[in-house]
């Protein structure tokens, strides 16, 4: 059964102030689809969230998944369709005002962005149900308290996008990490590889583990181990050349890190590959 909340100050109510929150809602949509179609949109902005489930915007075809964040500036289309197979649940909130596009801006949330919430917090969730209950209630000062309620729910995106920004080039860094170890046969120095993240080396270990699923000179090694594998099975070089090229000083500890990736020594491997 589809349940619809919403609430709305009336238009001769509307602030004409910087910042105004106009209505909010929350819909559940499981029973039959819910399609909204207004041809020129609304004299104010519309945002909605997907906490869960799925809207098509049909101008485009696009459909928009659990934390979805999707901005409608003032006057334009709004065409798409909550899915009631997926189980849908969605806020969405109307506001305007006469710094509302520049108090975006402040935030750096980009309205022709949409954005993706994971695991988006209780209390993000609780600034709409909030906004919501004093809209209906209409207590004094219902109005700013709305405005502050919208003020956090800003300032979560913000700081999501920051965040993902932030993760976007830390994963970046790892991956020209990864290339340094990969043609870097100089050694292993992670106090280097930290200090070009600027991270610390207790921080950079604890994150490159994150990324890639292994400890730093685990993965370093790994590295250097199938390098080794394909010197000993593609080149004509010797054993004593390949342990060179790859940084060891001592033949005898090449051998026992050979063997220990790959069950042999480096020198019963090569024989291996003639038979």
């Amino acid at each position: 059964m589809n349940q619809y909340t919403g609430a709305y100050i009336n238009r001769n109510e509307f602030s004409e102030g910087e910042l105004t929150v106009n209505s909010c809602g929350n819909y559940r949509i499981s029973q039959e689809d819910f399609r909204t179609y207004r041809e020129n949109g609304t004299n104010d902005f519309q945002m909605i969230y997907v906490d869960k489930g799925e809207i098509r915007i049909n101008t485009t075809g696009k459909t928009y998944n659990d934390g979805a964040v999707i901005f409608f500036p003032p006057q334009t289309r709004h065409d798409y369709t909550y899915v009631a197979e997926k189980n849908t649940d969605v806020f969405w909130m109307h506001f305007g005002g006469s710094k509302a596009e520049e108090i975006l801006v402040k935030f750096n949330i980009d309205i022709f962005k949409t954005y993706s919430l994971h695991n988006a917090s209780a209390d993000f969730i609780n600034c709409f149900q909030n906004i919501i209950r004093e809209i209906t209630i209409k207590n004094e000062f219902f109005k700013e308290a709305c405005i502050s309620y919208f003020y956090r729910i800003l300032i979560f995106l913000a700081r999501n996008s920051k965040n993902s920004e932030k993760n976007s080039a830390k994963e970046n860094a790892f991956g020209e990490i990864i290339e340094r170890m990969y043609f870097d046969n100089g050694g292993f120095d992670i106090k280097a590889y930290a200090e070009s993240c600027c991270l610390s080396v207790s921080r950079f270990a604890h994150m490159f583990k994150q990324s890639t699923g292994m400890p730093p000179h685990a993965f370093y090694s790994q590295i250097i181990a199938n390098k080794a594998k394909d010197l000993i099975f593609n080149s004509s070089l010797n054993i004593s050349e390949i342990a060179e090229i790859l940084g060891f000083t001592d033949i005898y500890y090449f051998s026992r890190f050979y063997k220990k990736y790959f069950g042999v020594s480096p020198s019963i491997h090569r024989k291996s590959r003639s038979q």
